[in-house]
């Protein structure tokens, strides 16, 4: 499970920021509910970042997903590699483009508490270092350092690391030469991003998560389920069909991903909503089915996409980033899903991270102050992140009666758009009369 994670000088975020899932102290509401109890410390199951468009809240997931990107494309010993690392400094300031963009990120993996730190730019690894993280004394199991003056790595290894200095270039993470030879700390990590981290973008299509479909057809379970979620989350949908597909490849498509030449076609699984079908008198006649893609609004499809993932993820115990997760959404539908989220009954080992700028899902009746985040833009356009739980009253603890919504909307937590009014007595689209 996610438990931290610190970006510094990637896209908007300047400065070093952390977002946090570990619960704050002395806060009791939702306890049972909203979060995992350890014997280590308690994790929150769900939090939102709120914030209008153009804060960066996005950039905090574009963060976890390049972090991911640099750890899991040097996983296999036989990929190709990248000729660039994916550095994108922060670039409204001229001291910062050239500077290191740096991620940590700690995560509770198998009752161990992991800290991996690793700073690069885009031609190489500058530092890395991976600690298993505990009450007493840290355990640090690698250390990685560039010295510029000398132009060469300085390695501190623990003894229960190997040593694998002489094949690990610049541009590869020693993290990712540890899995390729089965370090069990190393395959533990890099397995929760290859497998357990789960980032869903805005793109509902159904055709793009061909192997979430693929589960779908073949568990019939899970299928059922589907379905009755999006029952009670009042869709008349009845069933799911899924019908495998052939389609021809194209020539330039086989050359460009090399695919074989015995290969001619690709499968693929097309998604069918089953109805209930009526005579004029309202008697039922049967059922009916339409091509989901073809027929069924952003909507619907992107409902039946989350109804998967999301009950993926909670059989699975995954870590869900969620972008914009009130579009195209009912309130009364996000607000059940968030219930879903935080529900004793049902989410025994998942994480689900949304970001958002719907402002009536401030629900003191769902969420905790440790669950709302909010990220605004300082005037040199550097994002700042922050909890509600910063937010404390005389005696610095966080009132539970707090009306989030009201309170956000009158400014007292910023990260809210201030639209100047008055420009519109001085005609800023100069426009003349007569037009």
């Amino acid at each position: 499970m996610l438990v931290e994670f610190s970006i510094k000088n990637f896209r908007s975020f300047k400065d070093k920021t952390t977002f946090s899932m570990q619960t704050a102290p002395y806060l009791k509401k939702h306890k049972d509910t909203n979060t995992f109890q350890f014997p280590s410390m308690n994790l929150l199951k769900n939090a939102v970042i709120f914030g209008p468009n153009g804060s960066g809240k996005s950039n905090v997931f574009e963060g976890m997903a390049t972090l991911r990107d640099l750890i899991t494309n040097f996983a296999a010993p036989k990929g190709r590699g990248i000729p660039k690392l994916p550095h994108q400094p922060f670039k409204m300031h001229d001291s910062n483009e050239n500077s290191d963009t740096e991620f940590e990120v700690i995560l509770h993996l198998d009752k161990i508490l992991y800290q991996y730190i690793v700073s690069f730019n885009e031609n190489q690894i500058n530092y890395e270092s991976l600690s298993i993280l505990k009450k007493s004394k840290d355990e640090c199991l690698f250390i990685r350092e560039y010295d510029q003056e000398e132009d060469t790595y300085h390695y501190w290894l623990s003894s229960k690391v190997n040593d694998f200095r002489n094949l690990t270039r610049k541009n590869i993470l020693y993290l990712s030469i540890l899995n390729q030879f089965n370090d069990t700390h190393a395959i533990n990590i890099v397995n929760w991003f290859l497998e357990d981290l789960q980032i869903v973008r805005t793109n509902y299509e159904l055709k793009h998560y061909g192997h979430l479909l693929d589960r779908l057809a073949e568990d019939k379970n899970l299928k059922d389920n589907v379905v009755r979620l999006l029952r009670v989350a009042d869709y008349n949908i009845i069933d799911l069909e899924l019908k495998e597909k052939r389609q021809k490849i194209p020539g330039f498509i086989k050359e460009y991903f090399e695919y074989d030449d015995e290969e001619e076609f690709i499968e693929y699984t097309d998604v069918f909503t089953v109805y209930n079908r009526f005579d004029s008198n309202g008697e039922l006649l049967g059922a009916t089915s339409l091509h989901a893609d073809s027929f069924e609004s952003r909507g619907t499809k992107k409902m039946i996409i989350i109804a998967v993932i999301l009950l993926d993820a909670l059989q699975r115990g995954k870590t869900l980033l969620m972008e914009e997760f009130d579009s195209a959404f009912h309130l009364a539908i996000s607000k059940f899903l968030m219930k879903l989220f935080n529900t004793k009954l049902y989410n025994k080992s998942s994480q689900f991270i949304l970001n958002t700028h719907e402002v009536s899902l401030l629900d003191n009746d769902i969420l905790r102050v440790d669950q709302i985040w909010f990220v605004e833009k300082d005037k040199d356009n550097n994002s700042d992140l922050y909890s509600l739980y910063d937010f404390n009253d005389a005696n610095d603890r966080p009132r539970s009666d707090i009306t989030y919504a009201n309170d956000y909307l009158k400014g007292k937590f910023g990260a809210y758009p201030v639209i100047n009014n008055h420009v519109f007595d001085y005609n800023f689209l100069h426009r003349s009369e007569d037009e």
